[in-house]
This record gives structure tokens, sequence and C-alpha cells, in this order.
């Protein structure tokens, strides 16, 4: 598991864990969801597309690294870590 996540500071994700954390928490979950339907050759709906995910949470990486930058932010969340 990675020990550091890089995370853009002027990403959407953290202005809408300040605004709402609802809505933040939401759209990690459902993209935690999406990235691992995609690693299996599933897309999620015809207009989603990894970019956009990872400009929303302001990370890189391949498909693979996505999904564990996005685990490892649902235990931060969850204040598991």
């Amino acid at each position: 598991m990675l020990n550091k996540i890089d995370i853009q500071e002027d990403c959407r994700f953290l202005i809408d864990v300040e605004n709402n954390p609802n809505i933040a928490r939401f759209n990690l979950i459902t993209s935690k969801v999406g990235v691992g339907l995609f690693i299996k050759g599933i897309k999620p709906n015809r207009h989603w597309t990894l970019k956009s995910v990872k400009e929303y949470f302001g990370i890189d990486g391949d498909k693979y690294a996505v999904k564990e930058k996005l685990e490892l932010l649902d235990k931060i969340c969850k204040g598991e870590v």
C-alpha cells in the first residue's frame, strides 16, 4: 500500500471536502467503484473517463495506481489510517 499520496492542492476533491463533505465522500465511493470496473474492462457509463477522475482528485498514474490511491483516500476519510 502507498505511504504517501501526492494530491494537487487546488483539486476539486479538497474543495468539496471543506465545503460539502457528503458530496466529496459520494464522489470518492463512486469513483472507486468506477475505477474497479474500468480495471476489469467495463466502462461505468459512456461519458466516464479515467482522466476526469484523476483531475477531480488531483492524482496521477495508471488505472491500478489510481485505484490504490482512491482506496487509501477512502481509508483516510473513514479514519482508519
